[in-house]
C-alpha cells in the first residue's frame, strides 16, 4: 500500500553528485588554508635555520660542499654588507672563481667575486646587502673553466 502524504507536506528529495561539491569544497579551503600556513610560518622556520648554522671563523655560515668526491667547507659570510666567499681548504683543490647571484634576482645582484689574497677570500660583492635581510644565494665555484659545485646557499642576517 502507497504511503499517504498532503499536499502542504514537505518532500525531501536527495541530491545526487553532493559529495563531489564537497570534496571540491574541502580541497579549495585546504588549499588556501596551506597557502596561508606556508606564509605565516615562513619567518619561524628561517628563523631556526639561522640560529641551527654552523658559524665559520668571520661570522658567517658555514657549509660543507661535495666536490671531486670530497668534503670542502666553505663560509658565507658579510663584511661591510657585501658578501664573501671564505674557502677553509687551500690548496690544488681549492677553487680559482666563485660566482654568486641572489636567488631570482636581475642582472644586478649578480657578481664574480675577485680572490682578495689580504683575506684570503673570494670578495667582496659588486652589490649590497641590507643587514637585517636573509638572502638565498645561487653560488657557482669553478677552478679554472671547470664547474666544481653549483647550488643554493644561504647568507643569515648577522647574529646579534
Amino acid at each position: 500500500m502507497a504511503e499517504f502524504h498532503y499536499e502542504d507536506e514537505p518532500q525531501l528529495v536527495q541530491e545526487k553528485g553532493n559529495w563531489r561539491r564537497r570534496l571540491l569544497l574541502g580541497l579549495i579551503i585546504g588549499g588556501i588554508g596551506l597557502f596561508i600556513g606556508s606564509l605565516a610560518l615562513h619567518p619561524l622556520w628561517l628563523q631556526v635555520r639561522r640560529m641551527t648554522a654552523t658559524e665559520g671563523p668571520h661570522g658567517g655560515v658555514e657549509y660543507t660542499l661535495r666536490w671531486e668526491g670530497e668534503r670542502h667547507p666553505v663560509e658565507i659570510f658579510r663584511q661591510q654588507n657585501r658578501i664573501w666567499v671564505y674557502p677553509t681548504d687551500k690548496g690544488e683543490n681549492s677553487p680559482t672563481r666563485i660566482d654568486i647571484a641572489i636567488q631570482g634576482s636581475e642582472e644586478a645582484y649578480r657578481s664574480t667575486l675577485p680572490w682578495d689574497e689580504e683575506r684570503e677570500a673570494f670578495g667582496p660583492s659588486g652589490f649590497r646587502v641590507a643587514p637585517v635581510h636573509d638572502v638565498p644565494l645561487r653560488v657557482t665555484i669553478w677552478r679554472e673553466e671547470v664547474l666544481l659545485w653549483e647550488g643554493v646557499r644561504w647568507s643569515f642576517r648577522t647574529r646579534q
